[in-house]
């Protein structure tokens, strides 16, 4: 039974966690962010609009979260940080009760879960906003496994609402949920319960298929695909830069994972281990692997870690061997945590690196974009070098911390931002709306702007014929066209 002591524990963890994070707040915004900001406006012309695909994305609840961070704070970075740093510092406190729940002793718990949310490698998904979506499913996918340990007539319609929620933040809830049987009041008894989830993830999948035009995955060969699990296995243990591609260390990690979860089939360790293994297996398909696929993934490692202490405990003969243990691992735990908290810090200021370029275009751009007028068309010529990305790329590298996908946008200004975006973003005119579109033929209503990197001025006719120089145009016009050119892109 989870009582005030377990809840107080919460609380205070998820208070430290928000502490750690806080620094995150002065952030500006990046890359896919500029993609979600450029939606708030159109959603809200059309609040039905957060039920979109987006390209391979249907994450209405994480659409939903950042429109109300847009109307909160008006376009300010800081409501979406904050959004995500309590997200995640309420991850903490849901799998603290969840290991509680299990029976777990209270230190262990809190050790366990303070070394998943203090670990720098699953940081992206609280730093950077456009990753929140893996964060607020994993909180419902937990949400969905507390309400699963109640018996009560409440608790089937519970878990299945959480669960439904978490699929609509990201896909990644729809693997841990194949635990469920392991997690619930009755162990693979409650047929109802596991019928109503078979169901809703059934159903999701379907429309997944049906809906989706691609889901990103690698052409890759299945060799070289099956080469990639032990660096997804070790990455969030910090071990994934040991890790050389080859056969022989595939083997190795293989066979130490194999022959972990033979030997704790008899504990609540292997739930851990099964954990991760189902959030690794569709994470090894797809195209791009960035460490926010790592944070729903990596809660299956504080399990195991809770459930394997009290094996090696029992194992330990004599009061004296079990203080000297209890002293390692307790120092051991300090010390990964001390670790991790300057390695964050460390991240935040790469963020703060990352955001920089972004925040400077938005500063040139806003005052020639602010103040259109409905029907009238921007085209702005890109005739700086387009090396932002470049340098930026560089910067991190010397920086020297953990590496991270820096994307280009072939259609962005500076290779940044996409005009379209950029327009909806800062300006707000209800029943107006900015959409790509062709360069036009005429100068009827036109704007031109020429953008070299780093300034942003008015010009009265395009720059000539320049290999170099790319023009984008965004006609700001009536919103109901702005849905028809995303749906027949394909957009929605």
């Amino acid at each position: 039974m989870i009582g005030r002591r377990d809840l107080a524990a919460a609380l205070a963890l998820a208070g430290v966690v928000a502490i750690v994070y806080l620094p995150a707040l002065s952030v500006g915004f990046y890359s896919d962010d500029y993609q979600w900001l450029g939606r708030m406006n159109p959603a809200l012309e059309r609040p039905l609009y957060v039920f979109s695909v987006f390209y391979r994305d249907f994450n209405p609840l994480l659409h939903v979260s950042f429109l109300l961070d847009w109307v909160t704070g008006g376009g300010s970075a800081v409501p979406f940080h904050a959004q995500s740093i309590l997200i995640h510092a309420a991850c903490a406190a849901a799998l603290l009760l969840l290991l509680r729940a299990r029976s777990v002793g209270l230190p262990l718990a809190l050790a366990a879960v303070a070394t998943w949310a203090l670990n720098v490698r699953i940081s992206e998904a609280v730093i950077w906003p456009a990753a929140r979506g893996h964060s607020l499913a994993t909180l419902c996918v937990l949400g969905a496994l507390l309400a699963a340990r109640r018996p009560g007539r409440f608790a089937l319609p519970l878990v299945v609402l959480l669960f439904g929620l978490g699929l609509l933040a990201k896909e990644t809830a729809l693997f841990p949920m194949l635990l469920l049987p392991w997690f619930s009041a009755r162990p693979w008894r409650d047929l109802r319960l596991y019928s109503a989830v078979a169901l809703v993830a059934a159903a999701f999948v379907a429309f997944n298929l049906l809906a989706k035009p691609d889901f990103h995955t690698s052409s890759a060969p299945m060799a070289t695909l099956a080469l990639k699990v032990p660096f997804i296995l070790l990455r969030p243990l910090g071990l994934g830069d040991h890790y050389d591609f080859s056969w022989l260390a595939f083997l190795a990690v293989a066979l130490v994972f194999l022959a972990l979860a033979f030997a704790l089939r008899r504990t609540s360790a292997l739930e851990g281990l099964l954990w991760v293994a189902v959030c690794t297996l569709p994470l090894v398909a797809l195209d791009k692997l960035s460490s926010r696929y790592l944070y729903m993934m990596s809660v299956g490692y504080a399990l195991a870690f809770a459930g394997l202490v009290p094996v090696v405990a029992e194992r330990l003969r004599g009061a004296l061997a079990r203080h000297v243990a209890a002293g390692a691992a307790a120092f051991g735990v300090l010390t990964v945590l001390a670790a991790n908290l300057v390695f964050v810090r460390r991240e935040i200021a790469d963020y703060a690196v990352l955001s920089a370029p972004y925040a400077a275009c938005v500063r040139a751009l806003e005052p020639l974009l602010s103040d259109l007028e409905p029907g009238e068309t921007v085209v702005v010529a890109d005739i700086g070098p387009r090396d932002a990305i470049p340098v930026l790329a560089r910067t991190i590298a010397e920086r020297d911390n953990m590496s991270k996908l820096i994307p280009y946008r072939d259609h962005g200004i500076g290779g940044l931002i996409e005009l379209a975006d950029l327009v909806n973003t800062v300006r707000r005119q209800p029943g107006q709306l900015g959409r790509a579109t062709d360069l036009p033929a005429s100068a009827a209503r036109l704007r031109l702007v020429a953008y070299d990197g780093v300034r942003a001025v008015s010009v009265e006719a395009l720059p000539g014929e320049m290999p170099e120089v790319r023009s984008f145009a965004v006609r700001f016009d009536e919103a109901g066209l702005y849905f028809q050119a995303s749906s027949d892109r394909g957009g929605s």
